[in-house]
């Protein structure tokens, strides 16, 4: 089980501590608002265009239903935002541009002061969206201060400029004859002209400089913020192009020109309608992100080292700049996957550090680019991941560990074993085996000093008898516990003899040309010894053939025989045999099937010893 963990980002020097923990849930307000918002808009549009009193033509219903269907969209995308994340700043302008959307339809209302609150929402409307296209995705409206400025002037330039027009100049003097009268300070042509051709000016510039901004800003993005802007990119490109063209066809009287007007309102009103599906297109974009750090995270099967989560992890996330940096327990300073030293990036590098907590004191910090920092759900789900990631290592690393620690005493143990052999055969060939020999002469020199009719003879002679058999046992049980012929000539001679002492025939087929670790030749001797035992004993075989090669680094020993079958490989004679050939690093495999004889095989490689 992975600890809980926390996590901060460092936005140059300031951090935000983060508890790593699942997605808030969303409620049903969003839904119950988003229809609330759809029945309220459509109706005041409805209620606006038919009852108002302006008696529109088919065009202008059109036009209606374009904008409305504009200002739905803003409304669905706003309330989806603020339901994914409470407080978004986002979400909260795209319902306010639904909402100054939907007062545009008083245009259709005849009444000078309704005119002119619902001609004032259209530039408002399209400065509202300015600010959501070059804010977005940051979720907190923060733009950068090129951005602000032109925000600042949208805000505090377009909206006095236009409000002024809509205070002093007649509508019937900038073209439209079929609008209601200001009803308040009603300037003439000459004042109505310069103001028209005022503010088409300045959204024209308007426009000009967003599309450049968003340019520049495509330019320098990174893949990940790249990844976030296309879907919206086509749509508030053809908006802003379509809204500028239109603007300035308005200041050119010619028929040919009115119609290219229209289609460019047209345009716009569509283009702006697929911003916010261009958006729910990025979350759902997101969304699949996120299944795909999911998919990663259960993955995990088996250990991954850091630098294959580092790379796992950018490849999910599209961020070629993603690092992880580790700080193992009790060190003060941070290393990356290379085990390197190395430190967080600083304020001018521009990067965002995610700092993780997991299990036994590791501190973890994903480096990353800061455009992921717009999706926190995205953020704890690769968070968790290299937490699983880095945990599991942990524990690959602290089983393997006990492993080897295993396979040491377990090694030493066979070792140890052996060394014990050895003493045992030394003692008694130098011991008890010396003083049978020294015995044995004795008794050989005392038969020669008696007279043939001596009657000591018989009992002498048997006495030499008892002496040199005993002196046979004694070096055959010798030979068993540890023959010296392994030790002084080899693997090879010791089975060569081992095939010569054997109860049935033996043959062998192959052997190793050379000497080899005495912990493999141990091995090796060891279960021949046992498996040709097992085939006199046991199996009732008529023969027994040994081979043993060396092929790719691997010693390799088969020792077969055609007897009755039928072996247990889990027995307690077979599983020590496999003791044995695994203390020296290599594995056992038994085939024995009735009628058709055993074959038992083992590989040890030869890095051992």
């Amino acid at each position: 089980m992975t600890a809980p963990a926390r996590a901060g980002v460092l936005a140059g020097r300031t951090v935000r501590t983060r508890t790593v923990s699942g997605p808030r849930p969303a409620g049903l307000g969003g839904a119950r608002g988003g229809a609330v918002a759809f029945l309220a808009s459509g109706s005041f549009y409805g209620a606006a265009v038919m009852w108002g009193g302006a008696d529109p033509d088919a065009v202008a219903v059109a036009k209606a239903g374009a904008a409305l269907l504009a200002t739905w969209s803003f409304f669905v995308a706003g309330f989806v935002a603020l339901a994914r994340r409470p407080g978004s700043m986002l979400g909260a302008l795209m319902l306010t541009s639904g909402a100054v959307g939907t007062l545009n339809s008083l245009t259709y209302v005849n009444h000078p002061v309704a005119y002119a609150i619902g001609n004032l929402a259209s530039p408002l409307f399209i400065l509202l969206w300015l600010h959501i296209a070059i804010s977005f995705p940051e979720e907190r409206g923060r733009a950068g201060p090129a951005r602000r400025v032109l925000l600042y002037a949208g805000y505090f330039v377009i909206v006095p400029i236009v409000t002024v027009a809509q205070v002093l100049v007649e509508p019937a003097h900038y073209g439209c004859d079929t609008c209601p009268p200001s009803g308040v300070f009603a300037a003439g042509y000459v004042v109505a002209r310069p103001y028209q051709l005022t503010v088409i000016a300045v959204f024209t510039v308007t426009c000009a400089l967003v599309l450049m901004a968003l340019c520049l800003r495509w330019y320098r993005a990174s893949p990940p913020r790249r990844h976030v802007l296309l879907p919206m990119l086509p749509a508030t490109v053809s908006a802003f192009t379509l809204a500028a063209a239109g603007w300035v066809g308005t200041a050119v009287d010619r028929p040919e020109v009115a119609t290219a007007v229209l289609v460019a309102d047209f345009g716009a009103y569509a283009a702006s309608a697929l911003w916010p599906v261009g958006f729910l297109v990025s979350l759902a974009r997101a969304r699949l992100h996120r299944s795909v750090v999911a998919d990663l995270a259960l993955s995990l099967d088996a250990p991954l080292r850091p630098a294959q989560v580092q790379q796992a992890l950018a490849d999910a996330l599209r961020d070629p700049t993603l690092r992880l940096l580790l700080r193992p327990p009790d060190h003060e300073r941070f290393v990356d996957v290379t085990g390197r030293p190395a430190g967080l990036p600083t304020a001018a590098e521009q990067h965002a550090v995610t700092l993780l907590e997991g299990g036994a004191g590791h501190v973890v910090a994903l480096v990353h680019d800061p455009a992921l920092d717009e999706d926190p759900r995205l953020i704890r789900a690769a968070a968790t991941t290299v937490l699983m990631a880095i945990e599991n290592e942990r524990l690959n690393a602290k089983v393997m560990a006990q492993l080897a620690e295993v396979q040491g005493s377990r090694s030493r143990i066979v070792e140890a074993m052996d060394a014990g052999r050895r003493r045992i055969e030394r003692d008694l060939h130098d011991g008890a085996q010396q003083r049978l020999v020294n015995l044995a002469l004795m008794l050989r020199l005392a038969r020669s000093r008696l007279e043939d009719g001596h009657r000591a003879r018989p009992v002498v002679d048997e006495a030499v008898s008892e002496a040199e058999a005993a002196i046979e046992e004694l070096r055959e049980l010798a030979r068993g516990i540890h023959p010296a012929i392994l030790t002084d000539a080899g693997l090879g001679p010791a089975l060569e003899s081992l095939a010569e002492r054997a109860r049935l025939p033996v043959k062998v087929l192959a052997l190793p040309g050379r000497r080899l670790p005495p912990t493999v030749e141990s091995a090796v001797y060891f279960v021949a010894s046992e498996a040709i035992a097992n085939a006199a004993k046991h199996a009732r075989a008529n023969e027994v053939t040994v081979a043993v090669d060396e092929e790719g680094g691997l010693l390799r020993l088969v020792v077969s025989d055609d007897g009755i079958g039928g072996a247990d490989p889990h027995g307690p004679g077979l599983r020590g045999l496999s003791d044995r050939i695994a203390a020296a690093g290599g594995r056992l495999s038994v085939t024995s099937s009735l009628s058709h004889g055993t074959r038992i095989t083992g590989e040890i490689p030869l890095t051992w010893g």
